[in-house]
């Protein structure tokens, strides 16, 4: 899976800088605000059963900042829908935290995305690939205070095409991860636990983006 990831954002990462159109229409204004909100459905690891898989809304606001390499960069402000679920726990490690199921929350993430978008279709209605990359925010709470709560920045990175559905209206599909270590649960005798980490989350997005 890692692999396909990474074949994908390399495929597509090549195409913004390797393709010599322009964007066209809005996209050659440097100046200009979008506003974003969009859906999503993806996979939260190191949970129990099927609870890491979530949808999740989330809404947002860029700024273009400048037109450089036939490419519009900027940067985007965003947050989305946390969690609740159980922890994925072997028998010992349930037997020795009560025996009972590990409820984890992850509280709505915030992120800071450095953002490129490039023409990569021509016509009135282009079709628009890009690349985001950059930091989110994240808390993790459990329902016991006998494990320790944690709040962690991650590297983020989205990318996908959108088609242009007007000067002011685009659609986009694409993927988001948000990248960290295994969970990294230890259980002690005396029935308490510590956890290093915050799991990685991935997962598809579909969004519509407003250009003021």
């Amino acid at each position: 899976m890692k692999i396909k990831i990474s074949f994908a954002i390399g495929v597509l990462i090549t195409s913004l800088f390797l393709h010599s159109t322009t964007i066209a229409n809005r996209y050659d204004a440097t100046n200009g605000w979008e506003f974003i909100a969009g859906l999503g459905f993806g996979n939260i690891d190191n949970m129990l059963d099927n609870d890491g898989l979530t949808a999740f809304k989330r809404i947002g606001a860029g700024k273009q900042i400048f037109y450089k390499y036939n490419a519009l960069w900027g940067l985007e402000l965003g947050a989305q829908d946390g969690n609740q679920m159980r922890l994925n726990l072997s028998y010992d490690e349930k037997m020795a935290l009560g025996d009972t199921a590990v409820q984890t929350y992850i509280s709505p993430a915030i992120d800071l995305l450095a953002q490129v978008k490039k023409r990569v279709s021509g016509g009135k209605k282009p079709t628009i690939a890009y690349l985001k990359a950059g930091i989110a925010y994240r808390s993790l709470h459990f329902d016991r205070d006998t494990i320790n709560s944690l709040q962690k920045i991650n590297p983020e990175v989205q990318v996908g095409f959108g088609k242009l559905l007007s000067d002011h209206a685009m659609l986009s599909l694409g993927y988001q991860g948000i990248f960290a270590n295994n969970i990294g649960l230890t259980v002690y005798s005396d029935g308490t636990a510590r956890v290093k980490n915050i799991p990685t989350q991935h997962g598809g997005l579909l969004a519509f983006t407003y250009f003021v």
